[in-house]
């Protein structure tokens, strides 16, 4: 992940988090918008986990030269997992709004409305953004 420069204005950085059960569909397709390759037996590995922070519980797919990122925190310590999407935003097709469809659906299976003033924002600068807090403990740094 050493070609990341949270100080270029081009990257987007978004995050989300939902229920387990979508986990599959929801990485599958994104890979997809992001050409990243999708590797299930990797992901269905690094879903089985004792919680015990450490990069066996992160799926990391990533394409340098595409400038595209997406990372999963598999840790088993509960029902939902946090996405996060690193891409070129003028690069790639519209993968926020992918993200918003996915963030839609499962709060609608479990009944829980978006608030109104929910905005899923580009926290490329925000130094509590949760990609930088899973790196960090699953990372030591």
């Amino acid at each position: 992940m050493d070609w990341i420069e949270f100080d270029d204005p081009r990257l987007g950085l978004y995050e989300i988090c939902f229920p387990n059960e979508y986990t599959e569909a929801i990485v599958s397709d994104l890979c997809g918008y992001l050409r990243l390759p999708f590797d299930r037996e990797a992901l269905a590995k690094k879903l089985e986990n004792d919680g015990t922070p450490g990069l066996q519980c992160l799926y990391i797919e990533q394409n340098q030269k595409l400038r595209s990122l997406l990372l999963l925190d598999c840790s088993n310590t509960d029902w939902l997992y946090t996405l996060c999407i690193l891409y070129d935003e003028t690069t790639h097709l519209p993968v926020k709004e992918r993200l918003l469809a996915w963030d839609r659906f499962c709060r609608e299976q479990y009944a829980q409305p978006r608030p109104e003033s929910y905005r899923l924002r580009n926290k490329r600068e925000d130094e509590r953004a949760l990609f930088r807090q899973i790196i960090h403990r699953h990372n030591g740094r």
